[in-house]
């Protein structure tokens, strides 16, 4: 299946008038059948409700999909996704990476700054993060002040090189944050994982490893990047 096709509406304009054909084309993933001739003024019609339609159906996936805060992914979007990634992954022996991010010492800004502050924060830096970030990758919101990016067919290098765009992101935002201990703005702890998809482990076990670099991060004085292999 192309992911990326896969929501386009297809609608089938053909000479083929009988039954069969056109619950073979239902089956095939189209939303309508329309048999020659037509007219123009119905055939326009026809289409503009299936594009009414399809918007509907994008509002209800993004309100579905993405956090309403920040505007990134959700968790289980983000699982979702992993899955997906993986059994690619067994497939292609290509390697996958997955970036773990927490913003340093959040607590103490949201008890100082206030929760409404807190969450402006939150925008900003899902909005920072966002600009480090190829098209190909997307930001997800974990949770609270947690966030991560799933990166296929990517190296040890290559995830190195996107954590180190996002620490200097933010830096380059200079958030104000009085009541961190490493630094006077907003900093970020990153944990990354890359290895190679095998079936004798699950997409949570590269998952974990970023996590457990993560907590490295953090263990190691916060604002700095971590890494993990799964071996």
């Amino acid at each position: 299946m192309n992911y990326d096709l896969a929501d386009i509406p297809v609608i089938f304009l053909t000479s083929l008038e009988d039954s069969v054909n056109e619950e073979a084309g239902f089956l095939a993933g189209g939303v309508d059948y329309i048999k020659k001739p037509f007219v123009a003024s119905v055939l326009k019609a026809r289409i503009n409700t299936h594009l009414e339609l399809k918007h509907s159906r994008d509002s209800l996936f993004k309100l579905a999909s993405h956090d309403g805060l920040t505007g990134a992914l959700n968790k289980q979007v983000f699982q979702n996704n992993l899955k997906i990634a993986w059994i690619k992954g067994l497939r292609t022996k290509e390697p996958l990476s997955i970036i773990m991010i927490d913003i340093d010492f959040f607590k103490n800004y949201n008890d100082h700054y206030g929760h409404i502050q807190g969450d402006e924060c939150l925008k900003q830096v899902s909005f920072l993060i966002q600009q480090a970030l190829v098209p190909q990758y997307e930001l997800c919101r974990m949770g609270g002040e947690e966030f991560a990016v799933l990166l296929p067919d990517s190296n040890l290098s290559s995830v190195l090189n996107i954590a180190t765009s996002i620490q200097q992101k933010i830096k380059d935002g200079n958030i104000l944050h009085e009541y961190s201990t490493v630094a006077p703005h907003v900093t970020l702890s990153i944990g990354t994982s890359t290895g190679i998809a095998q079936s004798k482990w699950l997409p949570e076990h590269l998952l974990k490893k970023a996590d457990d670099a993560l907590y490295d991060a953090k263990n190691s004085g916060r604002n700095r990047i971590k890494s993990m292999n799964l071996e």
